[in-house]
């Protein structure tokens, strides 16, 4: 195998959120970011910049740590990426993503890791039963650190303009 068909990608050093569950398990908006990351050293870095304290973040997913900054702006730059690939309808149950479409084909993943594809069987006209799902990579030029963070949004307006006015 050649190393120039190797899959390349940028490390990730944690994700920016826009939101966190509350008491209840339900998802809450945020009015400041939140990063989370494995890197306590380096949200305490963060938390110098943009205030805030680093603690903990254990859940049934997660074993790494938090920051919740006192600010709704974050000096970011954004780099070469794939952008016509970023952005999905998904749909999701308590056991994971069951399918990931582009409204015209549909990627099933199956127990054993096989991917295949089918067509959509989401209605985009009426009420859709899948989701959009949009990524986007960003660095934050300001923290000592060589990789992305990765933005996520489940929301319309994010999959209408977000990596449009990326590019």
């Amino acid at each position: 195998m050649s190393i120039l068909s190797i899959q390349q990608r940028y490390r990730e050093l944690g994700r920016l959120r826009l939101g966190a569950k509350a008491p209840s398990g339900a998802p809450k908006k945020l009015d400041s970011w939140r990063l989370t990351s494995q890197d306590a050293d380096l949200l305490h870095h963060a938390a110098k910049l943009w205030g805030g304290t680093v603690e903990p973040w254990i859940d049934d997913k997660h074993n790494e740590h938090q920051l919740l900054t006192t600010t709704n702006r974050l000096p970011v730059l954004i780099p070469h990426q794939d952008f016509a690939n970023q952005s999905w309808m998904e749909l999701w149950s308590k056991g994971g993503r069951q399918r990931r479409c582009d409204t015209v084909t549909c990627h099933l993943t199956g127990s054993d890791g096989t991917l295949t594809e089918v067509p959509c069987p989401c209605d985009t006209e009426d009420t859709p039963s899948c989701k959009p799902s949009t990524s986007l990579l960003v660095w934050l030029p300001d923290l000592p650190a060589i990789g992305c963070w990765s933005l996520h949004s489940t929301g319309w307006n994010a999959a209408q303009e977000l990596t449009h006015s990326a590019q």
